[in-house]
């Protein structure tokens, strides 16, 4: 498995690009930015920023970012189209957890979201479960195409 370089605080305009391009390919179009500018003011506010990569030729295959958020550690997480199903999410946010604790996200939880290219976004649920992480069902994130239900880091301990 690719090694992942990281935590770093910050990333060259070239990474945040390429993260921005996978951002808006493979995210629900809901949460989608109309460019980089927009997106980089969306991470601006957040605190404590740890960026995660996994790189293949110096492509950023997948990206995790952890940070402070209303009083929580949260995460996000992306994986490019050629390499999701292959165990490198799996290993990024294995990775990351075994370094932070107490990690929380959002999560679709449904099949009815779409992608920026008018494909079905399909909902991870069920990866996050494996890794140990429980659904607080009765938080949710919704606006115009996006719904999400709240999802926190178990206390139980990854193997990897």
């Amino acid at each position: 498995m690719d090694n992942v370089i990281g935590p770093q605080a910050a990333l060259s305009t070239e990474e945040y690009q390429q993260i921005f391009h996978l951002w808006n390919s493979e995210y629900p179009i809901g949460i989608s930015y109309p460019d980089l500018a927009a997106f980089l003011e969306f991470l601006s506010p957040l605190g404590d920023k740890k960026h995660y990569l996994i790189k293949e030729s110096e492509m950023i295959s997948a990206w995790l970012l952890s940070f402070d958020r209303n009083g929580g550690r949260w995460f996000s997480i992306i994986v490019g189209p050629k390499h999701q199903k292959k165990g490198m999410g799996n290993h990024l946010l294995q990775y990351v957890m075994q370094r932070e604790q107490n990690l929380q996200g959002w999560v679709v939880d449904h099949e009815r979201d779409i992608k920026t290219d008018g494909s079905p976004y399909p909902s991870p649920l069920d990866f996050y479960l494996k890794l140990g992480f429980r659904v607080v069902p009765d938080v949710r994130f919704e606006k115009q195409g996006i719904s999400c239900v709240k999802i926190h880091q178990s206390k139980r301990v990854i193997e990897s």
